[in-house]
């Protein structure tokens, strides 16, 4: 009030006056400010040659690649002698390569990221085929989204989980009104003796 900011009317309630060149302005200080670090961004830039994001991210096929040669690095090589090129691998190596694709073709038509993929691929998972993959990939697709459920497809392929149909679960329950009880069956005679009632005679 002493500043002239804030006015109170005969009502009681208070009133701020020019609100409005308080509300969604900056300060010429942090304009400046804004404006310096605009520059010095610009200059960073100046030294690239392009913006383009292939400077910023290799491409698919080199991360591929990539990916292949650490795949063989890890199965393979028990020594971890790192593979310079594809020359150095004799022929079975590269056919083992090739095939390799198939995996990370499967994995990437699922969506899954590059990190994702490199904690699927080993050479367990190459030893029980591509349809092993796919089978595993189809039964965790049921809970939703691969990449939300890595946990359970890393699972069931470190554990050889089954695809279990729904018939087959039912079949596999008692039918029991009661969870955990099994219902036992007695005969007339028994219910009675427990009852303390007698016998009948036939």
């Amino acid at each position: 009030m002493n500043l002239g900011l804030i006015e109170q009317l005969e009502s009681g309630t208070m009133y701020m006056l020019q609100i409005q060149n308080f509300i969604g302005r900056s300060s010429t200080e942090g304009d400046r400010k804004r404006e310096y670090r605009q520059k010095i961004n610009q200059e960073k830039l100046k030294g690239q040659v392009s913006g383009h994001l292939s400077d910023i991210r290799p491409p698919e096929i080199e991360i591929e690649l990539e990916l292949e040669k650490e795949i063989y690095i890890n199965s393979e090589n028990p020594k971890n002698k790192p593979v310079d090129n594809m020359d150095n691998v004799d022929k079975s190596k590269k056919e083992e390569l090739v095939n390799s694709t198939d995996y990370i073709k499967l994995l990437k038509s699922n969506n899954l990221s590059e990190e994702n993929i490199k904690k699927i691929l080993s050479p367990d998972i190459y030893k029980r085929g591509v349809d092993y993959l796919k089978e595993k990939i189809d039964m965790t697709l049921v809970k939703g989204d691969l990449n939300a459920n890595i946990g359970y497809l890393l699972g069931a392929l470190k554990n050889d989980w089954k695809v279990q149909s729904k018939k087959q679960e039912k079949s596999n329950i008692t039918k029991t009104r009661f969870h955990n009880f099994k219902s036992a069956t007695y005969t007339e005679e028994q219910l009675r003796k427990a009852a303390g009632l007698p016998s009948r005679k036939m």
